[in-house]
């Protein structure tokens, strides 16, 4: 992904230049929801229960609330659980490496896995609230995430506009982007 903490209205410029399909980050998340989807059918074909949750295939599925922008299971909880990282101010998982710079996507399957316990590591947000100041729609309320938290608590995703100001400007995705 190309350094952006400093490009303001990240997406709007990629759809205004017409280069929203060239997009690095888009076509990851494309990429990322494929992987899951031929996943899911490689389980399928060795008599697994298995459910892709692609976008396309939770859509098709009827499983998205478009009303409420929900998923009865997002990838961040699932991620969140498997302690690859801790859900931001800006209602974002974020990890130790890459901040929040990460695509995701999950299967969910009957597959027999070996797994181990993790335990989340807790935000480290503190009094950062660099997301927060460059919202420019104020959809991120500026609250740290708990256990006992909701979305909504944090984020109102009505007002979120997907111009990713809060990935890029978060500190622990600027400090991997620097690294490359």
């Amino acid at each position: 992904m190309q350094k952006v903490a400093s490009t303001k209205d990240y997406v709007a410029q990629m759809i205004r230049r017409n280069e929203i399909d060239t997009d690095e980050f888009h076509n990851t998340e494309i990429t990322t929801d494929k992987i899951a989807d031929e996943l899911s059918i490689f389980l399928a074909d060795r008599n697994t229960n298995a459910f892709s949750q692609s976008e396309a295939n939770i859509e098709q599925s009827g499983l998205y609330n478009t009303n409420e922008h929900r998923t009865p299971l997002p990838h961040k909880t699932i991620a969140l659980l498997a302690g690859m990282g801790w859900i931001g101010k800006n209602d974002l998982l974020i990890t130790p490496h890459y901040g929040s710079a990460i695509s995701m996507c999950s299967v969910l399957t009957d597959t027999p896995l070996d797994t181990t316990n993790k335990t989340s590591p807790q935000p480290t947000c503190g009094t950062c609230s660099i997301c927060q100041d460059n919202c420019k729609t104020g959809a991120i309320k500026g609250h740290t995430w708990t256990k006992l938290s909701n979305r909504d608590m944090l984020i109102n995703v009505h007002q979120c506009k997907p111009c990713l100001q809060c990935m890029v400007t978060c500190p622990h995705t600027v400090k991997y982007f620097n690294k490359k």
